[in-house]
């Protein structure tokens, strides 16, 4: 593993425009006591800090930045409802959802998610946030929005099985979602009636787009139930796509896509594992080759399913390039820190780290893999380094001791020359916090 240090980290800094709010519990000196107040009073682009502590459910229908301080944690939590909503963001707007858990407990009818992004043209990023919390039902539901970022975050035991509806811990439906550095699990749900039911899917998708990089996705487990029932306990997928298009660019060594197991009924009937991904009505999907991708064992821990189910209208293709990865070990920073990065790729092969502190349009160019979202006439060139001979190179850089800086937004990408092509590798956020 090779280590390069830079001497310091270039432009951080907020935009001048923006200012800078705060949040925090009663009696912190902060402007504002709840995240709800302080987004309607920010004006567009401006970014709140909040303090730790335990806050309301909140709504999001502005570009605005939402960051914890990096001093605790900052807990959304609310009973029977939606913990942060995002509703209708424009197009060439932004975002930004950083630090945060929910604990929320939506409910079956009308609301189901714990977070929820809605009708949105612009970009929205959700970053180092935490679901995992009893009852959270779906973790991520995105509903017809062009562009969604999942960063550095974990989305637990989530997904939603009542009402004839079952959804997976990650839900989208006519959208497209990114998703990068992630652990996601699907439910292993549990009836009060003993009712043998099957896992919730890890990513579900339907009419849209998905693209997975350097990520842990998992089906959830059957509940094998002690009633008699003619539901049969399968396990959930690891990724469900019905009309989509699912692209996984591969990841590091312990990353996979991992069915749940089935069980077994009372009756008998023995449930089926979960494939790693499952594909029908016309979707396509495109994965790194070396990228871990197990179906679960069936209830009676015989018969494991496929890697890849795909029904007569879809299929799966499987690509020996190695798509570039980057991750922070650390995605929030205090002035005067260190941003670890690690940079995977094809060893020995030039890569390009650029910065920018806010998103651009997505980025396709004739010769090039994978997709850019940083805007090329305001991106900086970070660093130019060759990726060592084991893959994987470590790069150090110090963030000046600037009060100036906290709230800063530095979004990452490194671009890979290899096999005759430029290869996009995936998005990535740090954050300045105190």
């Amino acid at each position: 593993m090779k280590l390069l240090v830079s001497t310091v980290l270039v432009l951080l800094a907020t935009p001048s425009s923006a200012a800078i709010l705060t949040v925090g519990p009663p009696g912190s000196g902060a402007q504002f006591e709840q995240i709800n107040a302080a987004i309607a009073a920010a004006q567009p682009n401006d970014t709140i800090l909040v303090q730790p502590g335990t806050y309301a459910p909140f709504l999001v229908d502005k570009p605005v930045r939402v960051i914890g301080d990096g001093t605790g944690d900052v807990i959304v939590q609310t009973a029977i409802s939606t913990g942060i909503t995002v509703d209708a963001i424009g197009p060439g707007e932004e975002v930004v959802l950083s630090g945060l858990e929910v604990q929320a407990t939506p409910v079956c009818s009308g609301t189901i998610a714990s977070i929820l992004v809605r009708a949105s043209a612009g970009t929205v990023v959700l970053h180092d946030v935490l679901v995992d919390h009893p009852a959270s039902q779906v973790g991520l539901l995105v509903l017809g929005s062009d562009r969604v970022l999942l960063l550095s975050s974990r989305i637990l035991d989530a997904g939603l099985d009542c009402t004839g509806m079952g959804l997976g811990a990650v839900t989208a439906a006519s959208s497209e979602l990114w998703i990068a550095d992630s652990e996601i699990s699907g439910l292993q749900p549990f009836s009060p009636f003993g009712i043998p039911l099957p896992g919730r899917h890890g990513v579900e998708v339907a009419d849209s787009t998905l693209h997975v990089w350097r990520s842990k996705i998992r089906g959830g487990d059957a509940e094998p139930g002690f009633t008699s029932s003619s539901i049969t306990p399968d396990g959930g997928a690891g990724i469900d796509a019905t009309d989509s298009t699912v692209n996984l660019y591969g990841g590091s060594v312990d990353d996979e896509i991992r069915g749940g197991d089935g069980d077994v009924s009372l009756s008998l009937v023995v449930g089926e594992g979960g494939p790693g991904v499952a594909l029908q009505a016309g979707s396509s999907a495109r994965i790194q080759q070396d990228l871990t991708v197990v179906g679960g064992l069936d209830g009676n821990g015989a018969v494991q399913a496929p890697a890849v189910d795909a029904d007569g209208t879809s299929a799966a293709t499987f690509e020996s390039r190695i798509f570039p990865t980057l991750a922070s070990v650390f995605p929030q920073i205090g002035t005067g820190g260190i941003v670890a990065l690690v940079l995977e790729g094809t060893p020995l092969a030039p890569q390009v780290l650029v910065v920018d502190f806010q998103t651009g349009p997505t980025l396709t160019l004739p010769g090039t893999d994978g997709m850019g979202y940083l805007d090329p006439s305001t991106a900086v060139q970070l660093e130019l380094l060759t990726i060592s001979p084991t893959g994987t190179t470590v790069l150090m850089l110090p963030v000046p001791p600037n009060p100036a800086l906290v709230g800063a937004t530095a979004f990452l990408q490194s671009l890979e020359a290899s096999g005759g092509q430029v290869v996009f590798g995936n998005p990535a956020l740090v954050t300045v916090t105190q």
